[in-house]
């Protein structure tokens, strides 16, 4: 997988060698609690853009199933350092972006007034005949997203220090979020926080690929498989307080997998 090929290249820098070490026995303390819940999590279903994701129903457990632990990376370094310097580069690859966009143009609602893009940069990946009132931006880097032609506003936040969003309670239809959540370190607060701002019957868009930064992503995120990372996703949103959690692996692309989960706000 892309993440752990990118993850052994940067464990060839001496300084990511002791940080690989300090993950390696963070990871032995928190396997047995976290592959016992996620063991089992099916591979997502394979749908064609357009096609309705199916439910997922891989079984919730009775508390949020991740150890803090879970939640640590290679670089625990502050990302406000990390982001400093604009990046005006994709991430992901050329299909995934495009079937991305057509995802969004399939399921992101009509008649929106505030569209909050979640972990935004000078792209949003959002489809030209998709015209919300608003597009709100939320970012690492202000002059990523003062690049963002689709933005209407934007702010800087590290959810990862700061995990409150300077947003009304029921101010926003619809949430977008690419490529961004396996970086999460607090996610159930994130979650907890977009089930505030979001109207009732609010659709949540997340999606990611198997292209990561791997010092910067979360320990249990490296060593997951695609069925997995569906499932650490669902189980945000759950116990975060959404419903109607959908999941699938979206259109061709075998060069670069395309994940996305959705969920929506309890009316």
């Amino acid at each position: 997988r892309a993440c752990s090929i990118m993850r052994s290249a940067w464990k060839a820098f001496p300084r990511a060698t002791a940080w690989a070490a300090r993950r390696d026995r963070r990871h032995e303390a928190t396997a047995a609690t976290m592959w016992a819940v996620l063991q089992g999590a099916p591979a997502p279903p394979r749908v064609n853009v357009g096609e309705p994701l199916p439910l997922f129903t891989h079984p919730f457990p009775a508390s949020f199933p991740l150890p803090g632990s879970a939640f640590s990376r290679m670089d625990d370094d502050s990302d406000r350092d990390f982001y400093q310097e604009p990046r005006m580069e994709q991430h992901f690859g050329d299909s995934a972006r495009d079937q991305l966009k057509r995802v969004y143009a399939s399921v992101l609602p009509t008649g929106v007034e505030v569209h909050l893009d979640l972990c935004s940069s000078f792209d949003s990946h959002l489809p030209a005949e998709y015209t919300p009132a608003a597009v709100v931006g939320h970012g690492m880097n202000k002059d990523e997203l003062d690049s963002n032609s689709r933005l209407s506003s934007s702010f800087v936040l590290d959810l990862n220090e700061t995990p409150t969003l300077p947003l009304d309670d029921g101010s926003v239809d619809a949430v977008t979020c690419a490529m961004s959540v396996d970086y999460l370190i607090r996610p159930l607060e994130v979650f907890r926080d977009l089930n505030r701002v979001m109207k009732p019957g609010g659709l949540l868009v997340l999606s990611f690929s198997d292209r990561c930064f791997p010092f910067k992503v979360i320990d249990v995120w490296l060593d997951a498989t695609e069925g997995q990372r569906c499932a650490i996703v669902a189980n945000y949103l759950h116990f975060g307080g959404f419903s109607d959690i959908r999941a699938g692996s979206v259109g061709s692309t075998a060069d670069e997998p395309l994940c996305v989960v959705t969920g929506r706000k309890l009316d």
